[in-house]
């Protein structure tokens, strides 16, 4: 019995044995410690080792140390090479750093801030980055260079949500633009508009009434600027185009202004002879020539004439509907008027109108009424009579 139980027994270690020698190879893999870790160089590098950037600015550059050895090591940060005059800090975390601890077979980042002197344009600034191990077994090296660049040349907006607007010949127009200054110095811009001739164009700051020729910005600053356009009174409709420019050196901003104009509806009615009186006899015909004149910047279409006269008084127009009167041009109208029959003499007030359903003028002309001849015979012969009669009342009566 006992020689069973010891087999047994022994049967159970040998395959605990084989399990164990199974088992522990499989961890050594999984936890990658089955063969030492091969040290290997260690690197201090940038994505950036070259920038340019304008002047006063503050360059941040990130840097990563990589330890490829097989220990841990604390490494020491400096700065070995600089410019006279250029400001260096390390920083991580929003902390100075001056030394960084790195495990086996990892990185650690941190930012290497350079501010160059005031004064600096054009000027490189080479560096030397050192990071050296306090054991001494390493001493890693990373060159750096900075260029202090002059201002950027075109760095100029000249800019305007709304750059056309529509209204009649002789209107004012008023655009919005924003003239930004995007490089990092102080400029003086000079203001020229480019219009159509009998235009002008004026510069204000943004709301203020001052006429203005020339600005001065800041680096990085933007400004409102009103600018408003005078349209001539008879300009024909049509698009007209203003080239503006903000001029500061050699760098030019441009942008172009668009004025459509639908032109404007006028005109003016007055006699050919410039009267406005004229004689009339009862009951007879009268022609008074007048003219229809188109001040405006637009055609006129379907100019109607029409009178506003005495009773018993007829009044016509040949032509009395004018079809179009083009915009600076002029056309003439035969009016013939008739006073009453039984018009007594003296002075009536005719009014004459020209209209379209955009404009209209009108005129008062005095019309002097005379009795016609025939009348004036009679009423001669009636005065002769009736002086004759007196004349023969007196002598009859006179001899008595």
């Amino acid at each position: 019995m006992w020689a069973k139980v010891l087999r047994f027994a022994t049967m159970l270690f040998v395959l605990f044995a084989v399990a164990s020698l199974a088992v522990v190879p499989a961890a050594q893999a999984q936890t990658g410690e089955q063969t030492p870790r091969t040290p290997g160089p260690s690197v201090l590098a940038t994505p950036f080792p070259s920038v340019t950037v304008e002047e006063a600015k503050l360059v941040t550059l990130s840097v990563e140390l990589f330890n490829n050895g097989a220990v841990g090591r604390m490494y020491k940060l400096e700065v070995s090479r600089a410019p006279q005059g250029w400001e260096t800090t390390f920083k991580a975390l929003g902390m100075v750093v001056h030394s960084i601890w790195v495990g086996p077979g990892k990185s650690q980042s941190f930012e290497l801030q350079i501010r160059p002197p005031q004064n600096a344009k054009g000027q490189t600034g080479e560096f030397a980055l050192r990071a050296a191990s306090t054991d001494g077994v390493e001493d890693l090296r990373l060159p750096i260079t900075v260029t202090v660049a002059e201002a950027i040349p075109g760095a100029s907006k000249l800019l305007t949500q709304y750059p056309r607007l529509r209204g009649q010949s002789g209107s004012k127009f008023e655009f919005k633009l924003d003239l930004v200054n995007e490089s990092s110095e102080e400029r003086l811009y000079s203001l020229a508009a480019n219009a159509p001739e009998g235009w002008t164009v004026s510069f204000k700051p943004a709301y203020e009434s001052k006429q203005i020729s020339s600005i001065r910005m800041k680096g990085s600053e933007t400004r409102g600027l009103d600018v408003e356009v005078q349209s001539p009174e008879r300009a024909a409709p049509g698009d007209y185009q203003m080239q503006l420019g903000a001029t500061a050196g050699t760098d030019r901003s441009q942008q172009t202004l668009t004025v459509q104009l639908t032109g404007v509806h006028k005109l003016a009615l007055s006699t050919q002879s410039g009267l406005l009186n004229t004689a009339a006899t009862a009951g007879e015909n009268r022609v008074v020539a007048w003219v229809v004149e188109n001040i405006g910047g637009a055609d006129l279409q379907n100019v109607t004439l029409s009178s506003t006269k005495p009773d018993g008084w007829t009044v016509t127009f040949a032509p009395d509907r004018l079809d179009v009167v083009p915009a600076g041009g002029s056309r003439e109208v035969t009016m013939t008027l008739q006073p009453s029959n039984k018009a007594i003499a003296g002075d009536y007030l005719l009014r004459v109108s020209a209209s379209t359903p955009q404009t209209s003028d009108g005129k008062e002309l005095r019309v002097t009424v005379e009795t016609p001849t025939a009348w004036g015979l009679v009423g001669a012969g009636v005065v002769v009579l009736a002086v004759g009669g007196l004349f023969g009342i007196f002598r009859k009566f006179g001899r008595r």
